[in-house]
């Protein structure tokens, strides 16, 4: 496919699916970036031509929920365009170690998405963005969540499934707007009782850890749907059928009788 063909594919790609989120790490699409770009800070024309558009206007209020980014080419963007009004960044199996430092100046950033990495640190900073409601970190191999958690009054979501956890701080409990957290595949030995404070969470996920006991104070989430506890070393339960929303709980491989509920779905 000649370079013609790949921006007219662009241009559609991005009017079809409105421009909300879309994450370019496309090789191909990329190399042209490299060839146009590299030698030099990057114009109107040659965004327009990239992307399809016609004028510098037209192109940052396209581009504010769009976020194109890759780790040779962050600088040429975030120069270019006035990223500060993005909500959303996408950016996936790019082999970041570190999060950038100019995403903790984004203040309306909402999204961060930085999945399949090999970040190992998350800035302190990052969590005085004023509106970020959600963080997949998925697939990284971060440490430790930082105590800072506990700004991000909107956060709602957090992803951190497959990383290097070995203990989440007390502040993450005292983020009360959080309603799915997603901890599987870390090496967690405990969950806290301060659980109990995350009174809006409705899904968790903290399969495939080294968890040898579930804290009585998880009954109490009131609003919790699905719970994953498969695959750790858990030889008692609490009494989950009390959860009065739970509809799915996942067990895999913890040999625990558990009762029979109405409504509720067991998998094991």
């Amino acid at each position: 496919m000649d370079h013609p063909d790949i921006i007219s594919t662009i241009a559609y790609l991005l009017d079809l699916i409105s421009l909300l989120h879309f994450a370019m790490t496309n090789r191909q699409i990329l190399q042209i970036c490299d060839e146009q770009m590299i030698h030099r800070v990057p114009t109107d024309r040659d965004y327009g031509k990239l992307f399809g558009l016609t004028s510098h206007k037209e192109i940052s209020v396209k581009i504010y929920k769009l976020t194109i980014l890759h780790h040779n080419h962050f600088n040429y963007v975030f120069n270019f365009i006035d990223l500060y009004r993005c909500d959303s960044i996408i950016c996936r199996g790019q082999k970041f170690e570190s999060i950038p430092q100019f995403i903790s100046e984004l203040s309306n950033l909402k999204l961060l998405d930085l999945s399949g990495n090999g970040i190992t640190h998350i800035p302190d900073e990052l969590f005085d963005l004023p509106n970020l409601s959600a963080i997949c970190l998925s697939n990284n191999n971060i440490t430790h969540i930082p105590a800072s958690i506990v700004n991000a009054k909107k956060l709602t979501n957090v992803g951190m499934y497959a990383n290097m956890l070995t203990t989440l701080p007390d502040e993450l409990f005292q983020v009360t707007s959080l309603t799915d957290i997603s901890l599987g595949k870390n090496k967690l030995t405990y969950i806290s009782s301060h659980i109990s404070m995350l009174t809006n969470l409705i899904h968790l996920d903290i399969s495939q850890n080294q968890i040898t006991q579930l804290p009585d104070t998880l009954c109490t989430l009131s609003n919790l749907k699905t719970l994953d506890i498969s695959i750790n070393p858990i030889t008692v339960l609490p009494d989950l059928t009390i959860l009065p929303a739970l509809t799915d709980f996942t067990m895999a491989g913890i040999n625990v009788p558990f009762p029979k509920k109405a409504g509720l779905m067991v998998y094991r």
